[in-house]
């Protein structure tokens, strides 16, 4: 698994610069996406997708 899924900046703790930061409604929904991508593909293994 990737050490880094931080699809925004604002994901970053160290690379966020978003004047946003505050305001923002799309982060949790982002974060919320990106655990449920990461749920859906742990239900799987190579031998599920390679024919």
């Amino acid at each position: 698994m990737e050490d880094n899924l931080d699809i925004v900046e604002c994901f970053s703790f160290e690379k966020n610069k978003c004047s946003f930061n505050g305001c923002c409604k799309l982060k949790p929904i982002l974060y919320d996406a990106t655990n449920l991508f990461i749920e859906t593909l742990s239900k799987y293994n190579l031998a599920d997708v390679i024919d």
